[in-house]
């Protein structure tokens, strides 16, 4: 539980104390904020896949494919879905 705490407070952190000139490049669509959270969602993808093969019920195994649908649509959409990469 500590570690969100500490992202949100360096959040808080960057908001305040870096200049407005850089603040464009932080939150642009190729800029580090948009990488750390994809990187953050490719855990939650294979966490999502694991609950599916070792969930003991049905109901389990659902929530488990709503959370990777979920966790591959907006990985997808902080990747912009490769648009960067393949320009």
């Amino acid at each position: 539980m500590l570690f969100p705490a500490l992202i949100m407070l360096a959040q808080i952190g960057i908001e305040v104390f870096v200049p407005d000139r850089y603040m464009a490049d932080l939150h642009s669509e190729t800029g580090p904020h948009e990488y750390l959270q994809a990187l953050i969602l490719c855990p939650a993808v294979f966490l999502a896949l694991r609950l599916i093969t070792i969930a003991p019920s049905v109901a389990i195994k659902l929530w488990g494919g709503l959370a990777l649908c979920g966790s591959i649509y907006v990985l997808g959409e902080e990747l912009s879905w490769g648009q960067h990469w393949f320009e």
